[in-house]
């Protein structure tokens, strides 16, 4: 189950990514109107980003601990910041 939804947030994190790189190039050469849309659209697409990455790291935490050490922890059970130093101890790629 983690691992198609580890699948389903990469996937969501490389389109957010993409919808990010298309708001910067409109903020840098569009006009003033197309750039005001366009900063408004980076803070809701970077907010998803950072929602998106959280969950990301969460189910791979999970995923991981139940593939390697058979122990079964609950996704949200540790904070972001914990879950992304444990997974680069262990040399766990996320994206």
């Amino acid at each position: 189950m983690y691992k198609e939804l580890i699948q389903t947030c990469k996937s969501n994190v490389r389109s957010l990514k993409s919808s990010l790189g298309i708001c910067e190039s409109q903020i840098t050469f569009g006009t003033l109107d197309v750039k005001n849309k366009y900063r408004k659209d980076k803070v809701s697409l970077l907010s998803k980003l950072k929602e998106e990455t959280y969950w990301l790291t969460q189910y791979t935490l999970v995923n991981h601990m139940i593939e390697y050490y058979g122990s079964i922890i609950k996704p949200g059970q540790y904070t972001h910041r914990e879950c992304q130093r444990w997974l680069s101890s262990e040399n766990v790629k996320i994206i």
